[in-house]
C-alpha cells in the first residue's frame, strides 16, 4: 500500500429513512399533527351525535324529532354568526398577546352576548317563519333557548382558542371524549320528552363543553382573566370584521343548497341530497381543519409562512386524494347504511361531491393564504366571487338533477378557488415574503 493510500471499506449510499421514519417525520409537522387531532375530535363528536339521533328517532315521535332538529340547526347557525369574526382574529392576536386570559374572557363575553341577542331575535321572528317550531319555542322557553345558544357560541369559539394556544389535544379530550360520552348517554333519558327537551339536552352538553373548555384554556395561560384585553385584541378588529364577512359568504352556499334542491326536485330528493352532502362534508371538514391548522401555525411562526403554507397545501392535497378515493369507491355502501332509496338515487351525487372536495380545498387554501398576505377588502372580494360562482354553478346544475347540482358545486368551488389563487399572486404584500426579505 503506498503512502497516502487509505484502505477502501464497503461503499455506503446515503441512508434513506424507513417508512416508519418518514411517517414520524410527517407526524412531527405541527400542521399535520394538529389537523389529525382536530379531525379525530370531529369524528368522535359526529359519532356521538349520530348515535344520539338514532336513539332519539326511536324514542320520540317524528314530528318532535323534526322540530328538535330544526332548533338544533338554528342554534348552531346563530352561534356561528355570533362569533363576530373573533374566531378568526384570535388566531392571529393570541400568539403575541400580552394578556391572553383577558382576551379569552372578553371574547367569550362578547360572543355569548351576541348569541343571546340573536337567539331572542330568532324567537321573536319564528312565529311568522315556522308556526310548528313556535309552539315548542314559546316565550317561556325563549330565555333558555337564548342561554343555550350563547353556550353553543362560546363552545364554537373555544375550537379556535384551543388552536390559537396550540392545545388541540386538550380539545380532543374535552369535546371529543367527555362531551361525546355524555351525549351518547343522555338520549336514553328522553322517552316521552318533547321537542324542546330534546334540544335542551344537546344544548346542555354544549354548555358543559363550553365551561370545561374555557376552564382548561385559562388554566394554561400566564395572566388572570379580566375584561381588559390586550392592545392586540383591539388592533385585530379589522381582521375580525373581514373574517366575519368572509365566513358568512363561505357558509351561504350550504344554506342555499337545500332550498334550491327542494324547490326544484321536491322533498324526497332533497333528503337524498342532504344525506349525500353530509357524508361528503366530512371531507370538506378535513379541508377546513388542515387550512385552520396551517393558518394558526403560520401566525405563530411568521418568518416561516411560505414553508408552512406549502406544507399545508401538500397535506390538504393528500387528505383530499385519499378521502375522495375512499368515498368514490365506497359510495353505494355508505349510502346503503341510510336506506335503499338513498343508495338508489344518491351515489352519483355523492361521488361528485366527494370529488368536489378538491375545489373546496383549493378555495379554502387560497382563502387562508389571502388572510395571511392580503387586506380585508381583498379577502372579501375573493370570497364574494367564489360564492357567486358556486351559487351560479348550483343554479345551473339544478336543471340537471342531483348529479347536476353536485357538479355545479364542484365547478363553482374550483373556479372560485382558481380566482382566489390568482388574487394571491397579484397581491403585493411583504408579510408572506418575510423569509426572503427579512
Amino acid at each position: 500500500m503506498s503512502v497516502g493510500t487509505l484502505p477502501r471499506g464497503p461503499r455506503h449510499s446515503a441512508a434513506r429513512p424507513s417508512p416508519i421514519g418518514r411517517a414520524r417525520a410527517v407526524l412531527d409537522d405541527p400542521v399535520v399533527a394538529n389537523a389529525l387531532i382536530m379531525v379525530l375530535t370531529t369524528l368522535l363528536m359526529a359519532g356521538a351525535g349520530t348515535l344520539f339521533w338514532i336513539v332519539v328517532a326511536r324514542l320520540a315521535q317524528p314530528a318532535e324529532v323534526g322540530v328538535a332538529s330544526t332548533l338544533v340547526s338554528a342554534a348552531e347557525a346563530l352561534a356561528f354568526f355570533a362569533q363576530l369574526g373573533l374566531n378568526v382574529s384570535l388566531l392571529r392576536s393570541m400568539s403575541h398577546s400580552t394578556r391572553p386570559a383577558s382576551d379569552v374572557a372578553t371574547a367569550g363575553l362578547i360572543v355569548a352576548l351576541a348569541g343571546v341577542a340573536l337567539a331572542l331575535a330568532y324567537a321573536a321572528l319564528v312565529p311568522s317563519l315556522s308556526p310548528g317550531v313556535a309552539r315548542a319555542l314559546g316565550w317561556t322557553a325563549a330565555p333558555v333557548f337564548a342561554l343555550l345558544v350563547a353556550a353553543t357560541a362560546v363552545n364554537q369559539l373555544t375550537d379556535s382558542l384551543f388552536l390559537a394556544v396550540d392545545r388541540v389535544r386538550a380539545n380532543l379530550w374535552v369535546n371529543g371524549v367527555l362531551t361525546g360520552g355524555v351525549r351518547m348517554a343522555l338520549p336514553f333519558t328522553l322517552a316521552g320528552a318533547g321537542a324542546f327537551h330534546i334540544f335542551g339536552v344537546l344544548g346542555a352538553t354544549s354548555m358543559l363543553a363550553a365551561a370545561a373548555s374555557v376552564a382548561v384554556i385559562l388554566r394554561g395561560l400566564p395572566d388572570r382573566p379580566s375584561l381588559r384585553p390586550s392592545p392586540g385584541f383591539g388592533s385585530a378588529r379589522g381582521l375580525a370584521a373581514s373574517g366575519y364577512v368572509v365566513n358568512g359568504l363561505l357558509i351561504t352556499p350550504q344554506l342555499v343548497l337545500p332550498l334550491v334542491v327542494i324547490n326544484t326536485m321536491g322533498a324526497a330528493l332533497n333528503a337524498v341530497f342532504f344525506i349525500s352532502f353530509q357524508v361528503a362534508n366530512l371531507l370538506n371538514h378535513a379541508v377546513y381543519t388542515v387550512g385552520n391548522a396551517m393558518y394558526a401555525e403560520a401566525e405563530r411562526h411568521t418568518a416561516e409562512q411560505r414553508a408552512i403554507t406549502q406544507r399545508g397545501a401538500r397535506t390538504m392535497t393528500a387528505a383530499v386524494v385519499l378521502g375522495a378515493g375512499v368515498v368514490v369507491l365506497a359510495a353505494p355502501l355508505l349510502l346503503a347504511v341510510f336506506g335503499a332509496q338513498y343508495a338508489g338515487s344518491g351515489v352519483g351525487a355523492l361521488r361528485l361531491l366527494a370529488l368536489g372536495a378538491s375545489g373546496v380545498g383549493l378555495n379554502y387554501w387560497a382563502a387562508m393564504r389571502l388572510r395571511l398576505i392580503a387586506t380585508g377588502r381583498t379577502m372579501v372580494l375573493a370570497q364574494l366571487i367564489s360564492t357567486g360562482l358556486t351559487l351560479t354553478g348550483v343554479a345551473w346544475g339544478a336543471q340537471h338533477g342531483l348529479t347536476g347540482v353536485a357538479l355545479g358545486w364542484w365547478l363553482g368551488q374550483s373556479a372560485g378557488g382558481a380566482i382566489s389563487l390568482l388574487l394571491t399572486r397579484l397581491t403585493h404584500a411583504t408579510t408572506y415574503d418575510k423569509e426572503v426579505h427579512g
